[in-house]
C-alpha cells in the first residue's frame, strides 16, 4: 500500500509539473538541450508516446513513460524516500488495530459465581467449599473444574449448618444437581485488570461473540484492501 500512495503521489507530483511547465522533462537540470548527449537526448524522446509536451495540441492527451521519466528525476531519490518514510509511518499505527484485540479479548481463568451467603453455615475450607460447589469435568485430556457449570441446592432441603465431611455423606455428587451460571462468572484478574471478556461476560454461551467481532473486523480489512485504495484514487 505505501509503494502504491507513493507511485501515486510522484504521478501526480509529475503531471502538476507538466501542467506549470510542459517542456520541463525535456530540459536537463544543470546543461542546456543542445549540450546533452544522443543517448540521453534519445531517452527524453521516448518519455513521450504521442511526442513532446511542446507540441501537443489544446485537448490532446499526452502519455508519459513513467519509468523514463523517474530515472531522469532521479529515480527513487531522496524526495521519494522522504514521501516514502511519512507515508508509512502511520502504517505502523495499523498493527495495534490488527492485534488490539488480542489484548483487547483476553480470556483469562474464570468459573461460576456462587451465592457465597448459602454456604455461610458450612464448616469448610475455601478448597473444599470450591469442592461442594463447583463440578470436576474433563476437558483436554485432563480433569479440571468446571468453568460453565456449578452445583445447585435446594435451599428449602439442604442443611448447610454442619461440617463439610457430613456435608459429603449428606448430598453425594451423584444426588446434585448441575446447572448453567445463573450468577454471572468469577475472572481472574492477576493478568488483566479488565477485558471485553470480563467485562461483559463474554464465555461459555457468550464466547462467540468475541470470535464473531474477529471475523468482521477481518471482514471488513479484506474489503477495505480489495476496495480502498481504488475508491480513494477514484473519489479521493
Amino acid at each position: 500500500p505505501c509503494s502504491r500512495v507513493v507511485g501515486n503521489i510522484t504521478s501526480l507530483y509529475l503531471r502538476r509539473r507538466l501542467e506549470l511547465q510542459p517542456n520541463i522533462l525535456l530540459k536537463r537540470r544543470s546543461t542546456n538541450l543542445r549540450n546533452m548527449a544522443d543517448t540521453e537526448r534519445g531517452e527524453e524522446a521516448l518519455m513521450f508516446r504521442n511526442g513532446s509536451p511542446d507540441g501537443a495540441k489544446d485537448g490532446e492527451q499526452v502519455t508519459v513513460n513513467y519509468d523514463l521519466a523517474l530515472k531522469y528525476l532521479g529515480g527513487f531519490g531522496p524526495w521519494q524516500r522522504r514521501v516514502f518514510f511519512l507515508i508509512c509511518l502511520p502504517s505502523a499505527f495499523s498493527a495495534f488495530q490488527v492485534m488490539g484485540i488480542v489484548f483487547i479479548a483476553f480470556k483469562p481463568d474464570f468459573q461460576c459465581r456462587v451465592p457465597q451467603a448459602s454456604f455461610l453455615g458450612l464448616n469448610a475450607t475455601p478448597a473444599e467449599l470450591l469442592n461442594a460447589t463447583i463440578p470436576w469435568e474433563m476437558r483436554d485430556e485432563e480433569w479440571k473444574r468446571s468453568q460453565c457449570k456449578r452445583y445447585s441446592y435446594n435451599q428449602s432441603d439442604v442443611n448447610f449448618n454442619m461440617n463439610y465431611e457430613d456435608f459429603v455423606q449428606s448430598y453425594p455428587e451423584a444426588n446434585r444437581t448441575r446447572i448453567a451460571c445463573d450468577q454471572g462468572y468469577k475472572h481472574d484478574h492477576s493478568e488483566y485488570k479488565s477485558t471485553v471478556v470480563t467485562d461483559w461476560d463474554l464465555v461459555c454461551a457468550d464466547s462467540w461473540k468475541v470470535s464473531m467481532a474477529e471475523s468482521m473486523w477481518f471482514a471488513g480489512l479484506m474489503v477495505g484492501a480489495v476496495f480502498g485504495g481504488h475508491a480513494a484514487d477514484r473519489w479521493g
